[in-house]
């Protein structure tokens, strides 16, 4: 069968059961950004196992779509709380080497924060996000050793650190962590 078959078909099944996909992504991960995640990782699979759900036949493929969206749903929230209990495990004074004498205010609101708030917010990143960081901060590397590494050009890098960090700072005040900016 044609790439484009197997595309036509499962592009298919996501337009006719979009919004069921969504409703039960949500369900289980009860933020609708994830679900939206969620929804693409079942996308994605359901193009490898398009040829299962073919042979199911038209009655049987919303039970497919159905039990291939929960169990995605269901290994995402198992992997944000593996990376949720790791962040939280990292020693506060770690945190306070990884961000020592950095000045942007996002730098700030790291200094600041507690290990434990931190880490739950570092878990919700996504994992490039999480990726640029910890590199970044954890491992003190330079913005070109961070595009060799990820074959990135080092102005995308800055970028980049920029958009995870000020991510992260939306992610911090949403949990109710509030800031003073100083000059």
């Amino acid at each position: 069968m044609r790439k484009s078959d197997k595309w036509d078909y499962v592009k298919e099944l996501y337009e006719r059961y979009r919004n069921l996909m969504l409703k039960k992504a949500y369900e289980i991960v009860q933020d609708y950004e994830e679900a939206a995640e969620v929804l693409q990782e079942t996308v994605i699979r359901m193009y490898r196992y398009e040829a299962q759900i073919r042979k199911q036949g038209p009655d049987l493929e919303i039970a497919c779509v159905i039990v291939i969206t929960r169990q995605t749903a269901y290994n995402y929230v198992r992997s944000k709380n593996r990376r949720l209990a790791h962040y939280r495990d990292l020693a506060e004074t770690e945190w306070d080497r990884i961000t020592d004498g950095r000045s942007p205010m996002e730098d700030r609101v790291i200094r600041q924060t507690d290990s434990g708030i931190l880490g739950r917010a570092m878990g919700c990143l996504s994992d490039r996000e999480r990726e640029l960081l910890l590199y970044k901060y954890f491992n003190e590397m330079s913005d070109q050793e961070i595009g060799k590494t990820l074959g990135i050009k080092k102005q995308n890098v800055c970028v980049y650190i920029s958009r995870a960090r000020k991510h992260l700072k939306e992610i911090l005040k949403k949990e109710g962590f509030e800031y003073e900016a100083r000059g």
